[in-house]
């Protein structure tokens, strides 16, 4: 029985009860469902109510109650007032979908040999069913086998699928697909690409960061490390030489370094993000605002996941390392000479790009400002590296310099050991991977793509095709 409110009690826009009138709590994910109530007094002032979610992974909900189930699990939806949080009640989802069974490798790498091992981890969902049996077996146990715990012995080379099928119900089944090989020689050059494929391509729960907002997104890893794909550079809008914040002439290095190249003082390559989030501010945005006379800053390249635009030539110099007039070696926390002596190169990181592309873009840039400019791989660094500043932040934050540095060495290694070959890549998933390698649309429920690469050096044609698993979205 519920007590009676006195009127002089009531506050202006709290209500006295919240009430959800939904009869749905069983929600299947891919279905659209709205959250409903009831507010006494019923002239209470519905745009002051909010909803929390108690698991954004599973379940999100939008300002106007809209629900957004993402996966299995459950999920408790709060609805209170935004003046008074103690006005609030609750109702608990049960989030579900049809089953199936996730696959995880603990080597995504696709340099399995002949005598190698790794285990296939597999998930079955949703989560009331993550607990159940699942069976492996083999297409080709003279190639590799797998235990009944998911673990994959190599045992000869060729191809080999795995399948999982849910020991209560054999209709639920995914499989894996592995080119076991006899060896791998990284000085060959379709070796070496074989090795810098991916057998599994892992997904990223990215938050982006900028000055005008941070936000979260959900990228694939590319099916391959080395980006296969020309960057042409638009180097027909320099900032004006009138500017001041075009200083000039690169500086003479200090006393016992010697220039790597008659071209360019230059000694260092410096990688920033430009933390703008913003909708378009990609490398045109960035190239007009530069040329527009009040930056009061300058670096050298300014790359998307589309374009790249040239500021400067590399054989002057540029603000953008915030280490001042500090000489390289002149300092003894950080490395010195990153705006006196450094390339800059600014990533973009707006909100409708493709910022995973634009890293990988970003490592075959760098690695042909290194080449040209006849630089070992130690001179690519980060602001971070000049002056204690989080910058790439995104890369940075999310973990993810590793992946990037992995990005550079590939690139760095076919650049300069093999610079006359032509590396042509061919989808057979154009609509999910594209012809650079790039997962352009992640899949509802796991799945194995396939691709081919070709080389071309010194007049040899090789071709391999590559087979890499995309998990679901759904699970």
């Amino acid at each position: 029985k519920l007590a009676i409110t006195p009127e002089e009690d009531i506050k202006k826009d709290v209500p006295i009860i919240i009430e959800i009138t939904n009869d749905v709590t069983d929600i299947t994910i891919g279905d659209e469902y709205k959250i409903t109530y009831r507010l006494l007094p019923m002239e209470t002032d519905p745009t002051k109510i909010q909803f929390i979610t108690s698991n954004a992974d599973v379940l999100r909900i939008t300002l106007a109650g809209d629900l957004l189930p993402l996966r299995s699990g459950e999920a408790t939806i709060t609805v209170r007032s935004s003046i008074l949080y103690s006005v609030n009640t609750q109702v608990t989802f049960n989030i579900t979908t049809f089953p199936g069974i996730e696959l995880t490798p603990t080597n995504i790498q696709n340099n399995v040999m002949v005598g190698d091992s790794f285990t296939l981890e597999a998930l079955p969902f949703p989560y009331t069913i993550e607990t159940e049996v699942v069976n492996f077996s083999s297409s080709n146990d003279l190639v590799a086998t797998i235990s009944p715990q998911g673990v994959v012995n190599a045992v000869g080379e060729g191809l080999v699928v795995f399948t999982a099928t849910l020991q209560s119900d054999n209709t639920v089944t995914n499989t894996f697909t592995l080119n076991v090989y006899d060896s791998l020689d990284d000085t060959h050059l379709m070796d070496l690409l074989t090795l810098n494929q991916m057998t599994y391509s892992t997904p990223h729960d990215l938050i982006v960061y900028g000055f005008q907002y941070n936000f979260s997104e959900t990228r694939y890893e590319s099916v391959s490390r080395y980006y296969i794909g020309d960057i042409p550079i638009n180097s027909e809008n320099f900032i004006p030489e009138s500017y001041d914040y075009r200083p000039g002439l690169m500086n003479i290095l200090p006393v016992g370094y010697v220039p790597f190249t008659e071209l360019t003082n230059a000694w260092w390559v410096v990688v920033h993000d430009t933390a703008s989030t913003a909708t378009g501010a990609g490398a045109l945005a960035h190239t007009n605002w530069l040329n527009g006379g009040t930056a009061g800053v300058s670096w050298h390249y300014t790359i998307d996941d589309t374009y790249i635009y040239q500021h400067l030539p590399e054989y002057e110099y540029g603000w953008h390392a915030g280490d001042g007039s500090t000489v390289v070696g002149g300092s003894l926390t950080y490395l010195g000479g990153g705006n006196r002596n450094g390339i800059g190169i600014e990533m973009a990181v707006n909100d409708d790009g493709d910022i995973m592309r634009t890293w990988q873009r970003t490592a075959k840039l760098v690695v042909d400002i290194l080449t040209r400019n006849d630089m070992p791989r130690t001179q690519a660094k980060y602001h971070n590296d000049f002056s204690g500043k989080n910058c790439p932040n995104t890369l940075r934050t999310n973990g993810l310099v590793p992946l990037f540095e992995e990005m550079l060495d590939i690139e760095f290694k076919v650049a300069n050991e093999h610079p006359n070959a032509i590396i042509t890549f061919v989808s057979n998933n154009p609509e999910y991977v594209d012809n650079h390698g790039r997962v352009i649309a992640m899949p509802d429920r796991p799945m194995t793509v396939s691709y081919t690469i070709t080389v071309v050096e010194n007049d040899v044609t090789e071709t391999r095709t590559f087979y890499t698993y995309l998990p679901g979205t759904v699970h």
